[in-house]
């Protein structure tokens, strides 16, 4: 898949600097109005097994120099486990953070699966809370309640946070890999992207308007964007703002969404996705994610 942000669902690609672990929201945009998913539960099955613990073998010694002993290596054990954190049985320094996003038009719940990580289980329009998985080289499943549906391989840096949105339709769903780092914005101005993921639409144009009126005419904030591709639609302004779909190098219009309002300079992700429960003549919804 291409991407202006950079490639997106290729593996050993360069991920930019973290931007911590915030909170996420999703916000589901129909023509009618803004209908807000309720946020997923972090349900992540994190690595297993017992956590070692050292317990005395045998009595404590007797003499004072022995006592002085065991006492300084208990004192560095308990110092080595505060350096733990809530990240399951990952240190932080190994971790990356990831946050989900069900995409897909399917109407029933999705799994989300990190090999030898968490997994998290997600309605339609839903966007999970924040879990970590190990650094490195992992595949990443969708599943349903018949076997997977999507995989694929990403590479994962320690330290920095991923969006894994899965988009589509059931026959033929595909992950997507995305930094949560912005890069350098203006003060007040809050980083807007795209994602196509409604593969009924083929290719598209993006446009923006301030204030909640839909745009007539006028330059595209993204023109020709196919399935799959992730493209930036420049910084806003906070307010209120619209967005209309048109087929790629046309007129005719094949979304209008409902006004969703840019405060605070939180960044937000737009995910043009095919609606699971379509009505005639309208079969795509947009989802807003944003940090808090």
């Amino acid at each position: 898949m291409r991407s202006a942000d950079g490639p997106m669902s290729t593996p050993r690609r360069e991920a930019p600097r973290s931007r911590g672990t915030p909170m996420m929201r999703t916000v589901l945009m129909r023509p009618a109005g803004v209908r807000t998913m309720p946020s997923g539960e972090d349900t992540g099955n994190y690595p297993t097994g017992p956590r070692p613990v050292t317990r005395p073998g045998a009595p404590a010694p007797r003499s004072p120099v022995a006592r002085l002993v065991a006492r300084c290596l208990a004192a560095g054990l308990a110092t080595a486990l505060a350096g733990c954190t809530t990240l399951g049985n990952i240190a932080p320094s190994a971790a990356a953070v990831l946050r989900f996003v069900n995409a897909v038009a399917t109407p029933g719940t999705l799994a989300f699966e990190v090999e030898q990580g968490p997994a998290v289980s997600l309605r339609p329009g839903e966007t999970s809370g924040a879990v970590s998985a190990a650094a490195g080289e992992r595949r990443i499943r969708l599943r349903d309640g018949t076997g997977t549906l999507a995989a694929d391989w990403f590479t994962l840096d320690a330290g920095r946070g991923y969006l894994v949105v899965g988009i589509g339709a059931p026959a033929e769903p595909a992950l997507v890999l995305l930094p949560e780092d912005p890069g350098e914005i203006a003060a007040g101005d809050a980083p807007v992207r795209l994602v196509h993921g409604a593969a009924l639409a083929g290719a598209i144009d993006v446009y923006l308007t301030p204030g909640g009126s839909l745009p007539s005419r006028g330059r595209p904030a993204a023109s020709g964007v196919r399935f799959g591709d992730v493209v930036p639609l420049g910084a806003l302004r906070d307010g209120g703002w619209s967005l209309r779909l048109t087929e790629a190098g046309t007129d005719l219009v094949i979304y209008d969404s409902g006004p969703f309002v840019v405060h605070g300079g939180h960044p937000l992700t737009l995910v043009a996705a095919e609606d699971p429960a379509p009505r005639p003549g309208n079969e795509l919804d947009l989802l807003v994610v944003e940090e808090d």
